[in-house]
């Protein structure tokens, strides 16, 4: 006898983990620039250029790019210095193979500049780097069983019906526009920061190949280049794109994700000195693509002729993805360098720890990057980052990922000059849905011990009880499950009720 088996090959989640690290940047001003009197702000970006996968880690390199914007003595414009430092990120990942898929996703999360002389300047930058880690592997099912006539081997399958990621194709966007910016903006301006998000409008899933449009949103803010005003400017650009993949099939489900690995966002004068922005920004569009499959699963079997040894296993299943949130509010009162009158600007990154299996709580970081305006009129900078931790309500089971959003922020000014903060942190999570069943993983005949049995006509007269079933009663006493029904000149197991007398025959 052979056990009989099906394969399916799926993708599966070997490590999701998120990395903090500091980059430090020191830069001297340039000559056409005035000397420092006072430093404002600074801001940063973070560019993925490499990423590679080796035997136990993963290597990440690329750069940080830092904007300082000061005032100088007796000069009311703003100044602007820039700088660029390499970064690189190594990650140990024990059970990383040079052929595994990786998924990488970084941004800053927070510069601080300081002034070493009126000509030197120190920006520390603090950026997360996200790292998920897939392997293509084959996974294999029991389906049934190969016997001769003589084994007089039964069988009970089941059907189950997973959800396998069966596919990570990917396709590198690159989109490059100048945009010219309205509602006032002066070529004096200077750029504070950007931030760039991503919408898909419309999805086509066909064979081999995956549709995809949708927008990019930029908004920028500016500081005006003579008085402590900021200005938002916000622009769709339209983008479509197919992405190629050999096990796409129409009726998959597919998700996107999109990794910005570069924004490079500069504010420059136009061809007739208007203000324009200048837009070169790098993304990896990321599709998941899965796919629910039938399996039989052999759950059972035995011998009427021969004795036998069976072992088996609890098979455990993805079937779907389930959506939970859950929340925990922050409220903090942060005193300043300078006493604050107003808030100009409030930049908010989330890092969130990737859950574990059996983990009761959900738990990370919000940054800000607050630009204020003090008593004096001048524009300050304030970084502060609050740890969250909120209670599941749920099982987080293995597999489960979390991301953190920063809700209902509200920020205000006290009269003493501090910042008062306050808002919630709500962690989004996605959770497996599982089913499980029991499944044959070895079986053995022993044909030197025939099955002594009753002789030919003996039939067995008992009640059928509300927690039996047909399979159960054939294997213990030696029958087949058609037999029993037969014998009772039913169809279906369901036709028999609790409590009636049924009979049992042997096979032979």
């Amino acid at each position: 006898m052979e056990l009989l088996k099906n394969t399916v090959t799926q993708y599966t989640l070997l490590s999701d983990c998120t990395y903090s690290q500091e980059e430090t940047l020191e830069t001297i001003v340039p000559d056409v620039n005035p000397d420092v009197l006072r430093i404002i702000c600074a801001s940063s970006e973070l560019c993925i250029k490499e990423q590679s996968v080796q035997t136990g880690k993963v290597r990440i390199s690329g750069e940080v790019h830092s904007r300082i914007f000061y005032t100088a003595e007796g000069d009311p414009c703003i100044w602007q210095v820039e700088g660029s430092t390499p970064f690189s990120c190594t990650a140990d990942i024990p059970q990383a193979l040079p052929d595994d898929t990786l998924i990488v996703s970084g941004n800053a999360v927070g510069a601080q500049a300081v002034m070493l002389n009126p000509r030197k300047l120190s920006v520390k930058t603090q950026y997360c780097i996200r790292i998920q880690l897939y392997r293509c592997e084959t996974l294999s099912f029991v389906s049934g069983a190969e016997c001769d006539g003589d084994e007089d081997i039964h069988t009970q399958v089941s059907t189950i019906t997973p959800l396998f990621l069966v596919g990570i194709p990917q396709r590198r966007l690159v989109i490059n526009e100048e945009i010219r910016l309205s509602g006032g903006a002066s070529a004096a301006d200077r750029l504070y920061r950007s931030e760039i998000s991503w919408v898909t409008e419309d999805l086509k899933v066909l064979t081999n190949k995956i549709m995809i449009r949708g927008s990019v949103c930029v908004k920028a803010t500016t500081l005006a280049g003579k008085d402590t005003g900021l200005s938002q400017h916000s622009y769709n650009l339209p983008f479509a794109q197919i992405i190629e993949s050999d096990n796409t099939d129409v009726g998959d489900l597919v998700d996107i994700s999109y990794q910005l690995l570069c924004a490079d966002v500069r504010l420059a004068a136009g061809a007739d000195g208007a203000p324009v922005l200048q837009c070169s920004i790098t993304a990896c569009a990321q599709a998941f693509v899965r796919r629910p499959i039938p399996m039989q699963v052999l759950s059972d079997l035995y011998s009427t002729a021969f004795e036998s040894e069976m072992e088996t296993e609890t098979l455990c299943v993805c079937t779907g993805m389930q959506s939970r949130n859950t929340a925990a509010s922050f409220s903090e009162t942060v005193q300043t360098d300078y006493p604050a009158v107003r808030v100009h600007d409030v930049a908010v990154c989330c890092e969130c720890r990737t859950p574990c299996a059996g983990d009761e709580s959900l738990s990370g970081w919000i940054c800000f990057q607050i630009l204020y305006e003090t008593t004096t009129g001048g524009l300050c900078c304030m970084n502060r980052k609050i740890s969250l931790e909120a209670q599941a309500d749920f099982c987080l089971a293995a597999g489960a990922s979390a991301q953190l959003e920063c809700t209902d922020l509200q920020t205000a000014c006290t009269e003493e000059g501090s910042l008062c903060l306050s808002g919630k942190g709500v962690f989004r999570c996605s959770l497996p849905e599982a089913d499980s069943c029991c499944q044959v993983k070895s079986f053995q005949l022993n044909r030197q011990n025939v099955k002594q049995r009753p002789r030919r006509g003996t039939l067995i007269l008992r009640a059928y009880g509300s927690g039996d079933t047909v399979w159960q009663l054939a294997k213990k006493y030696g029958a087949s499950p058609e037999a029993i029904l037969s014998a009772n000149k039913v169809s279906s197991e369901n036709e028999l009720a609790p409590g009636k007398l049924i009979i049992i025959p042997f096979s032979r």
